[in-house]
């Protein structure tokens, strides 16, 4: 998916997929490349690593950064999840990669 992106829903606990058309100026939700998390993650942020197909997604109330694999089509499927240190007061709501390449 060229023009593809992702969208992290508070709501749904979903990371949903879109994909702008270009030509016709609008877009269009792609449901079947959408990557459900655990019910109660309230994904917040998300960032692309700069050089592998993975998307890592933190969950605000549950403090758990996803780890998601971008498929050749643009379907993001689970890979894997980190905790993060947590107190009984803590959220996540921002996420930051560094990468040395």
């Amino acid at each position: 998916m060229e023009n593809g992106f992702s969208y992290p829903n508070k709501g749904t606990d979903r990371i949903s997929v879109f994909d702008f058309d270009a030509t016709a100026g609008s877009l269009m939700e792609c449901p079947s490349l959408a990557a459900q998390l655990r019910e109660g993650t309230v994904p917040r942020n998300g960032v692309a690593h700069p050089a592998m197909p993975i998307l890592f997604v933190v969950g605000e109330l549950d403090s758990t950064v996803y780890a998601l694999r971008i498929s050749q089509e643009g379907r993001l499927d689970r890979s894997k999840s980190f905790r993060v240190y947590r107190t009984t007061s803590s959220v996540s709501a921002a996420l930051r990669l560094s990468c040395f390449l």
